[in-house]
């Protein structure tokens, strides 16, 4: 996920501050939904480039962010001002929790565990 929080930095500019942030969302206010309806923010030439990257990284190993992700690339044909503080909040949020991954197991002995393979009712029906 640093590979996600480098290129924000090098769009907004290396010395940006990059606070401690308990959730990747910004609590929705008035002044927030202002901001909204206001003009266009300045990330929005790089808005998609900066969600892609962290949708590969979320989809494979940060299920938390999807939401916030999501959420945020509803807005790229409408960025506004808003949009760019939610972003950084959100890359905030994922410098702060950079070694956070979802890891899977299997409690079962490899003795229980066997394979089922379901196929396409089209496909393979014969």
């Amino acid at each position: 996920m640093k590979s996600c929080v480098d290129p924000y930095r090098k769009v907004v500019g290396g010395n940006v501050v990059l606070r401690h942030a308990s959730t990747p969302f910004l609590e929705e206010t008035a002044a927030l939904k202002a901001e909204d309806e206001e003009g266009t923010g300045l990330l929005q030439p790089n808005a998609a480039k900066l969600l892609m990257k962290m949708l590969y990284g979320a989809r494979v190993c940060r299920l938390d962010l999807l939401k916030a992700i999501g959420d945020l690339s509803t807005r790229i044909t409408k960025w506004s001002t808003a949009c760019d503080r939610r972003l950084h909040r959100l890359v905030s949020y994922i410098n702060r929790t950079i070694d956070t991954v979802l890891v899977g197991w299997v409690g079962d002995s490899k003795a229980d565990l066997f394979l089922k393979l379901f196929v396409d009712a089209d496909f393979a029906g014969d």
